[in-house]
């Protein structure tokens, strides 16, 4: 199974956030993941207000049907 590398995530800082919707693994400060699409996680035009993500990662789409 291929996974992206891990991108460190800072919500004030757009640079940060996913560049395209497709399937991601999200990681919390808590160390549990979830996965999802990223327009799930991230907004599409804004910064989030608060988020308890700490960095992220892209994942192929046969992980992320698996998981549902």
């Amino acid at each position: 199974m291929h996974l992206s590398e891990w991108h460190t995530f800072n919500l004030r800082d757009r640079k940060t956030y996913p560049k395209v919707d497709a399937p991601i693994q999200v990681q919390y400060e808590s160390g549990q993941v979830s996965v999802g699409f990223s327009h799930d996680f991230f907004p599409a035009w804004d910064l989030l207000p608060e988020s308890l993500i700490t960095c992220w990662r892209y994942i192929k789409a046969e992980m992320l049907a698996h998981r549902l």
